[in-house]
């Protein structure tokens, strides 16, 4: 299956979607295109890994339940930031990005996510992503360069601080560029610079999600179809994140 002639007809279901459900006058949006495209293979390439990982042989996959919420976050977030919901569109990036260091940590501490799950732990985003950082390259297959991996897991993370932080601030509107300012409820309405605003962000979404479970599951990515390989390649944008994992796992 030629996986672009696939996302351009997704693309074309959800404008219909959207013109019939909403009345929507989204001809008028020169950007819909470029962000479909975008978050529509970010959605798809992750549900990929949830089946692939679901299948797997992993010990612990009951976290698995947050990257299922990232698919929800993304179609949430896809809605809303055509709709003119700029704000809860952020939102929901942001919640997705704390989701994959929550995925990520707990895969690994099934006594601290039953305890969380209990409501008897509360454990902060920044101890999570600490986890991550200090992962031990020794973990890794022998195949692995542990200095190429930590490299490449210090350039993610980096992207993950940079891109949360830009969505911070304007879920929190610290600073009146980053205030929305709507007034009333018809003041809310489809516009091509919230779309502007949501493609690059949208981007470092694909690109820090789908390489973080390139990391930690290669094993799991070396098991996908050709078709889904390349799905989950044309949803990272960033071409040094892929150097970076080609020279990490000698192939991509």
């Amino acid at each position: 299956m030629d996986v672009e002639i696939y996302i351009t007809k997704q693309t074309e279901l959800v404008k219909r979607y959207l013109k019939n459900t909403f009345k929507m006058p989204i001809t008028n949006l020169t950007k819909i295109d470029d962000f479909l495209d975008i978050v529509l293979k970010n959605i798809l390439s992750i549900k990929i890994w949830v089946d692939k990982l679901r299948d797997s042989n992993i010990y612990f996959l009951k976290p698995l339940i947050y990257l299922e919420e990232v698919i929800s976050n993304l179609n949430q977030a896809l809605i809303l930031g055509i709709t003119g919901f700029r704000v809860p569109a952020y939102v929901m990036m942001r919640r997705s990005l704390e989701n994959i260091m929550s995925f990520l940590y707990y895969k690994d501490h099934p006594v601290e996510y039953f305890r969380k799950e209990s409501g008897t732990l509360l454990t902060r985003i920044k101890d999570l992503q600490e986890y991550i950082k200090k992962y031990p390259p020794e973990l890794l297959p022998s195949t692995v360069d542990g200095n190429k991996f930590s490299e490449l897991l210090k350039k993610l993370i980096d992207k993950w601080d940079e891109t949360y932080r830009d969505l911070s601030n304007y879920v929190h509107g610290s600073q009146k560029e980053y205030l929305d300012l709507k007034t009333y409820l018809e003041s809310i309405s489809p516009s091509d610079e919230i779309l502007h605003h949501l493609i690059p962000l949208s981007e470092n979404m694909g690109d820090i999600i789908n390489a973080l479970l390139i990391v930690f599951f290669f094993d799991v990515y070396l098991s996908m179809d050709e078709t889904e390989k390349s799905l989950v390649r044309l949803s990272i944008n960033n071409k040094e994140i892929k150097t970076y994992i080609t020279d990490t796992f000698g192939g991509f």
